[in-house]
């Protein structure tokens, strides 16, 4: 597998817009601190602006996945207000939390690199009130909601073949539309995107976010098409259509 060539990269972090965020600022670091040319870079940040007023800062390794997520109250990033995410060296999310002005809060879980809990923290203002061990092979969207027994998970509608269909057509044909087709086919032999999100019960797709990142630009994507995907059917308990929380792998690497 080749890796993503750094024009390409560099193209897209800079394009990079959707109706839920902009992109304000890439800063690339080096060996002792920023630099301009993106050859020295052994990584980068990200930073975007939230229609909310809220700040994201993502820390990248340069071709790599993605190191942390840190949401922010300000635009001087002066205090923790939201979600933060942890990634192991392998790209797999390994601690995902929450901040309230600037302090722990609420539930904290702490993942493998099989995305299966090894450890939650109970968090309130700051200060620690519970530390759980659940056994690890526990699935984690069971824990998110609240061990709710799902009789059927939720799933893209027409099954694997339709998934696989809205793929190609919405990402690498809309991508070949744009950028020269041998660039593309290199960059795109990244690997495979881990999506999480919640599917509620009348099918929208909510709480987007990346569980195992392979590098920006196809994490991006990964974002970007199960946020623009169709209506997902619903999971199920007891004959109910109910909100859960489903794992989406996407995979693009080509043959």
């Amino acid at each position: 597998i080749m890796k993503p060539i750094s024009i390409f990269l560099v193209t897209l972090l800079f394009i990079h817009i959707s109706n839920a965020q902009r992109v304000t600022k890439i800063l690339l670091l080096g060996e002792k601190g920023i630099v301009k040319d993106f050859k020295l870079a052994k990584s980068f940040i990200v930073m975007k602006k939230y229609p909310d007023g809220t700040y994201q800062r993502l820390n990248y390794k340069k071709g790599g996945p993605m190191e942390s997520l840190q949401t922010y109250g300000d635009s001087s990033l002066s205090f923790f207000e939201g979600n933060y995410y942890k990634y192991s060296s392998g790209g797999y999310l390994s601690c995902k939390g929450y901040y309230s002005q600037n302090k722990k809060d609420s539930t904290w879980f702490y993942y493998n690199d099989s995305l299966k809990i090894i450890r939650m923290e109970i968090y309130k203002e700051g200060e620690l009130i519970k530390t759980i061990e659940p056994d690890t092979a526990r699935r984690d969207f069971a824990v998110m909601n609240g061990f709710q027994r799902i009789d059927a998970e939720p799933s893209f509608p027409g099954g694997n073949n339709a998934w696989s269909k809205y793929l190609n057509k919405h990402f690498y044909d809309k991508v070949l539309e744009t950028f020269d087709k041998d660039v593309v086919a290199r960059s795109v032999k990244g690997g495979k995107v881990i999506i999480h999100f919640l599917v509620n019960e009348t099918g929208d797709v909510k709480n987007i976010a990346v569980w195992k990142s392979v590098e920006y630009i196809l994490d991006e994507e990964a974002i970007r098409l199960i946020r623009d995907s169709p209506g997902w059917n619903p999971a199920t308990s007891n004959g109910l259509k109910v909100k859960a929380y489903r794992l989406q792998s996407i995979d693009f690497a080509q043959d």
